[in-house]
């Protein structure tokens, strides 16, 4: 009986030791996977952190790169807009210049043609100056209203040209005036002569007749 005791006793030792063994494994196994989890948790954490890095790093980079190139689109497209509005204002230069140039040949030409109309209206209304005046003997005033008649002759004409022309045949017209009153005093002399010798040819012949008898 008491053999039987003692046994299932130790058996119940044995039990009991064998729990704790078991419960001693159980724990071991149980800090080793905590372990081995502590650790795979480490490399991961450590793999991921390195991974992030690297990752930022080359968002970084990509980014960096992305920037650079918009700057670099950017700096192109100004670029090409300079180069766009130089031309731009190149060509309204050129266009402004020539506009100015046909500008000036159209005034110049215009010029010409009027310089050429008031010489030739000018050498006309000299010329009937000259006529009225020197061959017709016109007065002024009778000048300037047959000058009046006739005003779409010298529309071209300068204003002072009739003044200054006047003026430059003045002494023409005294001239002639001069040589007019020269001539007429010649002819009145030849007239007086000539009627003094005829009456003493018709004087004399008488007397020289009255003596031979």
């Amino acid at each position: 009986m008491s053999g039987e005791s003692e046994k299932v006793t130790l058996s119940v030792e044995e039990i009991v030791q064998n729990d704790v063994e078991k419960e001693e494994e159980v724990i071991q196994e149980t800090k080793k996977t905590v372990a081995d989890m502590e650790e795979k948790k480490k490399k991961t954490k450590k793999g991921k952190w390195y991974k992030s890095s690297k990752s930022k790093k080359k968002e970084a980079e990509k980014k960096a790169a992305e920037e650079a190139e918009k700057k670099a689109a950017e700096d192109k497209a100004r670029i090409e807009a300079e180069k766009k509005k130089a031309e731009e204002d190149k060509k309204k230069e050129a266009e402004r210049i020539r506009l100015e140039e046909d500008k000036k040949k159209a005034e110049e030409e215009e010029a010409k043609k009027k310089a050429e109309l008031q010489k030739k209206e000018e050498a006309a209304m000299e010329a009937k100056m000259k006529k009225w005046l020197l061959e017709e003997e016109k007065g002024e005033e009778e000048l300037r209203q047959l000058m009046n008649q006739h005003p779409n002759q010298f529309q071209n004409v300068d204003p002072y040209f009739f003044s200054n022309t006047l003026e430059k045949m003045r002494s023409t017209i005294e001239t002639q005036k001069a040589l007019k009153r020269v001539r007429l005093e010649e002819a009145r002399k030849k007239a007086d002569q000539s009627r003094l010798q005829s009456a003493r040819r018709r004087g004399g012949g008488g007397f020289g007749m009255m003596r031979l008898f």
